[in-house]
């Protein structure tokens, strides 16, 4: 609609019949690849984006690997008793 191109300057460019334009229009049939090829020809392949699987890892491979994690080591702590070395 934007483009303002008709029904069958669409279905001629994208090499399909008007009829399935229509259909794909409506929502009522049409397949995969005559709505990739509608799609290509009005600049609009990008919706197909939002349909990409992320991989995330799982919360067990999560916890795996916070296990293998190295720690900081604490330092030793002087006992209350003793007295304190001074830096001078």
């Amino acid at each position: 609609m934007q483009q303002n191109k008709t029904q069958a300057q669409v279905a001629v460019a994208a090499g399909v019949n008007r009829s399935t334009v229509v259909q794909l229009e409506q929502g009522n049939g049409g397949n995969l690849l005559s709505l990739i090829q509608v799609l290509r020809t009005l600049d609009q392949l990008f919706i197909f984006q939002q349909l990409t699987v992320r991989t995330e890892p799982s919360p067990l491979a999560l916890a795996k690997l916070a296990q293998q994690q190295r720690q900081r080591a604490t330092p030793k702590k002087q006992p209350a008793d003793s007295p304190k070395k001074s830096d001078w």
